[in-house]
């Protein structure tokens, strides 16, 4: 995997800032993530390397994953990651303009979720699991129906 330094990105323009990273958006188009120190706690005492997370590899298999392109440091210290950006609507809000007719549809949200559990079979298979499947800011649906999760680091390998 590429590894960047965080001094090389110049122009970035923040997207979100949340408790345990800020995401910008690159001039190149890709995302960059970087952790706060909570994260870096936590993997401490959990015994886990961030960097190992965020150079492991397994989940690339996954497509509907968003895995790291590039790897992030600040001189040694790996303190982040670039990723791809996806155009799509987060499961939160994806009903947001059905009409009523629409969200009396049940096999559209039965069609939903079992592509949502697909993916989460792949990646189990693998010895992933996704926490996100509780709060659903981080799945995805794109234009054409297909999904994409995002938050890699907070998969658990």
């Amino acid at each position: 995997m590429v590894k960047e330094q965080l001094s090389s990105f110049k122009e970035k323009e923040l997207i979100h800032s949340g408790e345990s990273s800020e995401v910008y958006r690159l001039t190149d188009g890709r995302l960059l993530k970087v952790a706060k120190p909570i994260v870096f706690l936590t993997c401490r005492l959990m015994g886990i390397s961030y960097e190992s997370k965020i150079l492991n590899t397994s989940a690339r298999t996954v497509h509907e994953i968003v895995s790291p392109l590039s790897a992030v440091y600040e001189g040694s210290f790996c303190s982040g990651f670039t990723m791809e950006e996806v155009r799509g609507v987060d499961l939160n809000h994806y009903d947001d303009n059905f009409t009523l007719a629409d969200r009396a549809n049940l096999r559209h949200y039965a069609e939903l979720y079992a592509k949502i559990e697909d993916v989460v079979i792949k990646a189990n298979k693998l010895g992933i699991v996704i926490p996100d499947l509780c709060t659903c800011d981080n799945i995805f649906i794109l234009p054409d129906g297909s999904l994409k999760f995002i938050d890699f680091d907070g998969l658990q390998f």
